[in-house]
């Protein structure tokens, strides 16, 4: 999967942030983007939506990055992992608190997906 990310970041407009949005969650609605849109910052590298879940803070997705970051990770070896290349940046991480667990969900089997689209309808 890394491999696949930086393709997709390689063809990047090189001085903007980059959205990167898994295919596999689909039902992540319009405001979580615009929230983290509005909260870009000259002073961080990573933006990422959080949650709340049994009283423990869970980073989820969609993430921005800014050029820079994107830039090192374009730049990492192929059997790199974005998680733990972003966990090395903490201090340039941040993080937006929403109250939706849908920047959590992982539909990796069809019937996740129809579980999770009947809730959406």
């Amino acid at each position: 999967m890394f491999t696949s990310i930086k393709k997709g970041l390689s063809h990047a407009t090189r001085d903007l942030p980059t959205l990167l949005h898994m295919i596999d969650q689909p039902f992540v609605p319009e405001e979580i983007y615009g929230k983290l849109i509005e909260n870009l910052d000259i002073e961080h590298q990573i933006f990422q939506p959080s949650t709340i879940v049994d009283d423990l803070p869970r980073a989820g997705h969609p993430i921005i990055f800014n050029p820079q970051f994107r830039d090192f990770v374009i730049s990492q070896p192929d059997d790199s992992n974005l998680r733990e290349l972003i966990r090395q940046h903490t201090s340039k991480r941040k993080f937006l608190e929403v109250e939706d667990n849908r920047i959590l969900q992982n539909l990796n089997t069809i019937e996740d997906f129809e579980k999770y689209k009947e809730i959406e309808n």
